[in-house]
């Protein structure tokens, strides 16, 4: 009998384990702070998931400016994203990658061949 009770917390542990390393759904709009070339940045990005892809779009907080769409993944805790603008006339790709822990994602943003860290709240 103790055998047997042993076996069945271990196999609902077991169950239990996978989700536990799945973030919850990052749908929903998302505050990025970060600092790049020496300037404080504020983007708005809103997240739409479906299992595992993000989609939705992402600006920057003050710019008059459309947002623009975004792609990207969520693995595990592991969440990634990337959008395309163009700043001063100039092409300019924006890649995030980062951790989800709760309501909050913190990781590094590159952009132009530069990283800096960012932060990015649910709201």
């Amino acid at each position: 009998m103790k055998t047997l009770l042993i076996s069945a917390a271990a196999a609902a542990a077991a169950l239990l384990a996978p989700a536990a390393a799945l973030a919850d759904d990052l749908s929903g709009s998302w505050k990025v702070t970060t600092n790049a070339g020496g300037m404080d940045l504020v983007i708005n990005c809103n997240f739409v998931q479906k299992d595992k892809a993000l989609g939705g779009t992402c600006g920057l907080a003050d710019a008059s400016d459309k947002p623009a769409p975004l792609t990207g993944t969520l693995t595990g805790q592991s969440a990634s994203w990337s959008y395309d603008v163009t700043v001063n006339d100039m092409p300019l790709h924006v890649a995030f990658s980062g951790t989800v822990e709760g309501s909050t994602i913190s990781g590094s943003m590159n952009a132009m061949g530069n990283a800096s860290k960012f932060e990015a709240v649910k709201q």
